[in-house]
């Protein structure tokens, strides 16, 4: 017995014209086009900028890049003026809105004019490409060059470069810059008086919002602070972990003046509070009164 095909053939159902419902109701006309818009309330289309909005993000955009790149108050006006008349002079010649993203295209082209107006243009694109060169760098071996090491790579550019009338200067990586005596007199929001580009007071700042935050204990923040100020007094360094230790707390003791009497007196409560600051300050300001005898007493 033979195996029995069985075929079913269907007819492609053709589309219907319009008008004649088949098992359905169907449209008599073509559908006209969405009359939707995205327009806003005042007629503005979406993402357009009102003049207030326009002034308001080119101000926070100069000061933001001004601060940076180190500039004063009247520079970080100019830069905001100029970036207000730059995006409407374009909105009036090609049409169009302005962007948030329109407008730190214009401030950051601008700070960057007035920064590196003094570069030559062989430095100018010299930096470009060691800097594209060395974030490749960076990106293979998985982290940061050293100062050694963009010398090195700024060095090679030099040999390769094509168009000798306008090769980069010998040292181009170290470029001379502007800085302006407003900001690196800057004044912080609390009334600490630091200054704005000095990495150390960053450190600070960062440690003091890490212990507000509970990331870093006070105890070891103090500690921290105290080597800091005791680097560049001369005084004697604290070492985390140093509570408990005989021999540590016998050394510290004795490179404090009149240490013995000072521990004498901590013990009978005798001491006054500027005595006991300068034999506990190396152990930080966290030691509690059962800890500082016990240290006394050793």
């Amino acid at each position: 017995m033979s195996p029995t095909c069985l075929y079913m053939s269907t007819s492609p159902q053709t589309r219907q014209p319009k008008g004649l419902p088949v098992g359905g109701q169907f449209a008599a006309a073509d559908r006209a086009e969405s009359g939707v818009t995205l327009d806003s309330a005042d007629g503005r289309a979406a993402g357009d900028l009102t003049d207030r909005e326009i002034l308001d993000q080119a101000i926070m955009l100069a000061r933001i890049a001004g601060s940076r790149a180190g500039l004063n108050e009247q520079d970080i006006e100019d830069i905001a003026k100029e970036t207000v008349f730059w995006v409407l002079r374009t909105k009036k010649a090609k049409g169009g809105i302005v962007t948030g993203g329109l407008l730190r295209v214009a401030s950051r082209a601008l700070v960057s004019r007035m920064v590196d107006s003094h570069i030559r243009h062989g430095d100018s694109r010299a930096l470009t490409i060691r800097k594209r060169v060395a974030a490749d760098r960076e990106q293979e071996l998985g982290r940061h060059l050293g100062a050694d090491e963009l010398d090195e790579m700024a060095a090679n550019i030099r040999p390769n470069w094509q168009n000798h009338r306008h090769k980069p200067r010998i040292g181009f990586q170290h470029q001379v810059r502007f800085a302006s005596t407003e900001a690196m007199g800057a004044v912080f929001s609390d009334g600490h008086a630091a200054k704005s580009n000095d990495p150390d007071a960053c450190g600070v700042r960062a440690l003091a919002d890490s212990v507000e935050d509970g990331l870093v204990p006070a105890a070891q923040a103090g500690l921290h602070v105290w080597n800091i100020l005791a680097a560049d007094s001369g005084a004697h360094l604290s070492v985390p972990g140093i509570i408990g230790t005989a021999a540590d707390a016998r050394r510290i003791k004795r490179a404090v003046p009149n240490s013995v009497d000072i521990a004498t007196a901590c013990l009978d409560g005798t001491a006054t509070p500027e005595q006991q600051t300068a034999l506990f300050a190396p152990f930080g300001g966290g030691l509690t009164p059962r800890q500082r005898a016990h240290m006394a007493a050793r």
